[in-house]
């Protein structure tokens, strides 16, 4: 596999970044590729990333859709990584403003819009209210969804003040959540339609700057538990805010591409 000079693309929403690979042409063998990508998402050494993206080719979507955390290991969905890819359609060739992709949780629709992406997302499953869970002898209110990846929502009054490492840490690897583990965020009600965030995210093992899974699961058990109104803003750690519809499942934000370019050996060899 030849590695060297295959184009890339920046892309990044919310403050979380990813190298975005077209793989139509199966220009990589991904047996080979995953090895390198903890190398190539490396920062300081290699191009640095949260993540990667690859898009293959789809009979019934414009792309098939896979990301993959910075570890290497692959990510069943990731909102961030969706909208990013929805932007740079145009770099791809995709001359039109709805795209689809089919990804491990269901076909995806994006509206590409001249400041903003909206994606229409299935709708949310599994949804457990109410749950103790017990850290360190420490009683929490819990609450669970799938929001196309496993996440538990904590309420707190004051999300500043959440020690989110060690907490964060604790909770996605609870036992009651293995063997895959959660996404884990808490939230601050700041009024009727309006929240704040902060989420440890698994894979990325810590804090994001943003999670669009967090804030689409935030806003469904917010509403649903009658604290909020949609359509719901949900501010995150970057200072961007997702626009949360619970009445259509959609989320609407920002993303950008950062720029393009090709690999090189250096990224990932030592």
């Amino acid at each position: 596999m030849q590695l060297k000079g295959l184009p890339i693309i920046k892309v990044s929403a919310g403050g979380n970044d990813f190298i975005l690979i077209d793989n139509r042409e199966k220009k990589i063998n991904m047996d080979d590729f995953l090895p390198i990508i903890p190398s190539i998402c490396g920062r300081g050494l290699s191009v640095g990333a949260n993540g990667v993206i690859i898009l293959t080719g789809a009979s019934d979507a414009d792309f098939n859709w896979m990301c993959f955390n910075s570890d290497g290991s692959e990510a069943s969905f990731c909102i961030d990584g969706i909208f990013p890819t929805a932007r740079a359609c145009r770099i791809l060739g995709v001359e039109k403003d709805t795209v689809t992709f089919t990804t491990s949780c269901g076909t995806i629709k994006a509206e590409v819009r001249e400041k903003k992406i909206k994606i229409f997302l299935p709708p949310p499953k599994d949804i457990r209210l109410n749950q103790e869970l017990v850290i360190d002898d420490r009683s929490l209110n819990s609450h669970y969804v799938n929001a196309g990846v496993p996440h538990v929502l904590i309420f707190d009054e004051n999300v500043d003040d959440v020690p989110i490492m060690e907490m964060g840490r604790k909770i996605r690897n609870h036992k009651s959540f293995l063997p895959e583990g959660a996404n884990v965020s808490f939230i601050q009600i700041l009024n009727n339609s309006e929240l704040s965030i902060r989420t440890y995210e698994r894979g990325v093992e810590g804090e994001t700057l943003a999670c669009g899974a967090g804030a689409f699961a935030s806003a469904v058990i917010s509403a649903v538990l009658g604290f909020v109104t949609p359509p719901i803003k949900v501010n995150t750690r970057s200072r961007v805010y997702f626009s949360v519809d619970t009445s259509d499942n959609s989320i609407e934000g920002v993303a950008r591409v950062v720029y393009t370019g090709e690999l090189q050996e250096a990224l990932w060899q030592r």
